[in-house]
């Protein structure tokens, strides 16, 4: 295990600037999930870090050591692809052993080393197939085998799952849970697909446009995202996001919002608000917009109606879509045996200690230091 440090990283292709200036710090032993939409340079950050790909500028350390020039095959890492990247005319055997075989590692360290990965990763009885002979989820196995035999220091792991349907993708989220925990490795994903990174991870790097957002544990980039992009990028439906103005009024703080005056939790530092009124764009998830039946209502709940025009069903609960009085779209979740009539409006509350308030300038939360 090794702590992996990244220090003013940059990455350009021609006038193409892909990764700006960006720090990062790894500890051993962590999984950590570089996540963010296709573009935003998640993957290019790993195969540098892989050796693939030539760091512009900056610094790379593995385990206290410098990693800049050296080539992949030196790397004190291993890396599984998308792809898997299997040999086809190989069994998974001689697949999983390929690397040791080009090492020189003698037979019975080889053995050894197969006796251990196989009942880990559930490969038994599938030793003498080939790849095309077994399943998805199996090759996908077979990849993280051949690289954990390796034992690397580093483990990269490029979007593993995005070939597996979603039954396999939730029992390869639990095997790869399970194996961390027991093997204990520094591991590297790169997803785009925040219900794995959130299920995952223990620290969860948002990228966006070569740029970092946020590094922090998974329910702190859903309770205090420290920029709109995350906000609105965390979280399944996406957040509820409205141009609002943020000011005082009777000495209090409010948001004027397309939903109306929104009231502001008790204790919101006044000194937000510079002189008269401010800009912001306020991010509401749908989990926190509620019914007002059969409810109490604290001081800081603000009131209103909606319209519903659509109702999904997902699962356990129903996601209401509707529309405000000026037009605004508004996304919240019921429980699924209440009764919504489309069309026959309804009323709900937003909670205010639940909001985040985003500076339209910058798209910083300015309740960082609040929360």
């Amino acid at each position: 295990m090794a702590d992996l440090v990244l220090k003013n990283i940059k990455k350009s292709y021609g006038n193409h600037s892909v990764i700006h200036d960006l720090d990062l710090h790894i500890k051993s032993g962590e999984f950590v999930t570089l996540l963010g939409p296709s573009g935003c340079g998640k993957t290019t950050l790993l195969r540098m870090i892989a050796g693939l790909e030539k760091i512009d500028s900056g610094e790379l350390w593995i385990g206290g050591k410098p990693m800049q020039g050296l080539p992949a095959q030196k790397r004190p890492i291993g890396m599984v692809f998308q792809s898997y990247a299997l040999f086809p005319h190989m069994n998974v055997k001689n697949n999983i052993t390929f690397g040791l075989k080009i090492q020189k590692m003698e037979e019975h360290a080889i053995f050894s080393k197969l006796d251990w990965v196989i009942p880990l990763l559930g490969l038994e009885g599938l030793e003498n197939r080939l790849p095309k002979e077994i399943s998805g989820g199996q090759r996908q196995r077979v990849a993280l085998a051949r690289a954990l035999v390796l034992d690397p220091e580093v483990l990269l792991l490029d979007e593993p799952l995005s070939n597996l349907d979603a039954a396999l993708r939730e029992l390869a989220m639990e095997e790869l849970k399970r194996i961390h925990s027991e093997v204990g490795k520094t591991i590297i994903y790169v997803s785009h697909n925040q219900a794995e990174a959130m299920s995952m991870s223990q620290r969860i790097a948002v990228l966006n446009k070569g740029n970092l957002e946020q590094y922090a544990e998974p329910m702190r980039l859903y309770d205090a995202p420290a920029t709109r992009f995350t906000a609105e990028f965390i979280g399944s439906p996406m957040a509820n996001s409205f141009s609002s103005t943020l000011g005082i009024y009777n000495g209090l703080p409010v948001v004027h919002t397309p939903l109306g005056f929104l009231r502001l939790a008790e204790g919101f530092p006044v000194e937000a608000v510079n002189s008269g009124t401010r800009a912001v764009r306020v991010c509401i998830r749908p989990q926190d917009i509620h019914l007002t039946r059969k409810r109490e209502l604290h001081f800081w709940c603000t009131v209103f109606n909606v319209t519903p025009v659509f109702v999904e069903t997902p699962g356990d609960r129903n996601l209401v879509i509707a529309k405000t009085s000026s037009g605004e779209t508004v996304r919240f979740f019921v429980n699924r045996l209440e009764p919504i009539v489309i069309g026959k409006p309804v009323e709900v509350f937003v909670d205010a200690s639940h909001i985040h308030l985003f500076d339209e300038s910058t798209n910083t939360n300015i309740l960082g230091g609040f929360r």
